[in-house]
């Protein structure tokens, strides 16, 4: 009996003893692996604000140079003419970004109509803003009253007449919902942004066609641009952790989903709407929406960023692994721009 109650007595503190390293131990992982998980989010953080400010930068620099592009593009236009409808009609045969099937189209011919009254072909203008600017040129034209457009001069694509097959842009996205990037040129407003043509990025200029109030079409220019390669290498380079990098996707319009900016260049262009993470859930929705939503603060220096949280395996993959994405918006370019890392890399 007193050897028990010897026992018990010394066996107390040992036991108060364990159950306080025990509560220290658990308290410490759950302190310090919350401030690790906190630490990794804001790395995310940094390196996408770091992103929207490169963005921020060279988007002013487009600026400037595009207003001196717009200067000889208009200069080109008061010595030719404005391209406007002609008589008569002429067939295309036209295929459809969503399923790749073709249709015939009938449109008036497109001609430059000089206040001379002097009329050249459409090719005229395009050679001289081409020689102006060193760009490469597209010709949209106005199809019906949804906005769709019409690929009708091409120099990147080779198609000059309706001779050749060409490409329907669409006015409005698969659910009917009209695509804003077009709607300024309907008003007859001049549109910048980069694009990504065959894979390289471009300083794309879109100058509305009008005839009269109505707009016609559009008259695109491409150019190449050193800020817009510099741009491109700089966020390739920015990374988290061992593997996690910055992305750039188109948030809205017929190319909303595709990758402007992927990991290593690998798959700039490609359409990654509806994947998928390992749950099944639409990621790639998820995060562009959660980027729109976001309220920026004009006030403030800082950018708004959202979190995501989701299971990735990657073809191959036996498992699935646990990913964060922060994710912003850069409307000027409307591109939805994240870092995406593996947590258990950290």
């Amino acid at each position: 009996m007193v050897f028990s109650k010897i026992l018990k007595s010394s066996l107390l503190p040992l036991t108060v003893m364990v159950v306080a390293a025990l509560g220290y131990y658990l308290y410490y992982n759950t302190y310090f692996g919350m401030d690790s998980t906190r630490r990794v989010q804001s790395r995310a953080e940094e390196v996408v604000q770091s992103a929207y400010f490169m963005c921020q930068v060279t988007e002013r620099l487009l600026q400037k140079r595009a207003n001196d592009l717009i200067v000889a593009m208009e200069e080109a236009a008061s010595m030719l003419g404005e391209p406007s409808l002609g008589p008569g009609r002429q067939n295309w045969e036209v295929r459809s970004p969503e399923d790749g099937q073709t249709r015939n189209v009938s449109l008036a011919p497109l001609r430059l109509y000089h206040q001379s009254s002097e009329t050249r072909e459409l090719s005229t203008l395009v050679t001289l803003i081409m020689r102006r600017t060193g760009g490469e040129i597209t010709v949209l034209q106005n199809l019906n009253q949804r906005g769709d457009q019409v690929k009708v001069f091409c120099t990147l694509d080779s198609i000059s007449g309706p001779q050749q097959v060409t490409t329907l842009v669409p006015g409005q996205l698969p659910g009917g919902q009209p695509d804003i990037f077009l709607e300024p040129l309907s008003r007859g407003e001049v549109v910048i942004r980069p694009e990504l043509v065959h894979g390289r990025l471009y300083l794309s200029i879109y100058r509305p066609l009008r005839e009269g109030r109505k707009t016609i079409g559009s008259l695109v220019l491409h150019v190449k641009d050193q800020n817009l390669d510099r741009l491109r290498e700089n966020l390739l380079q920015l990374n988290v952790g061992r593997t996690g990098y910055v992305f750039a996707l188109k948030a809205t319009g017929a190319q909303r989903g595709h990758y402007a900016i992927s990991s290593g260049g690998l798959r700039d262009g490609e359409d990654i709407w509806r994947a998928t993470d390992a749950a099944g859930r639409p990621i790639i929705r998820s995060l562009i929406n959660q980027a729109l939503n976001l309220n920026p603060h004009k006030k403030r220096i800082s950018v708004p960023i959202a979190f995501e949280r989701y299971p990735w395996k990657n073809p191959g993959e036996v498992h699935a692994r646990y990913k964060t994405s922060a994710i912003t918006y850069f409307e000027p370019w409307d591109w939805a721009i994240g870092a995406g890392y593996y947590e258990d890399e950290f």
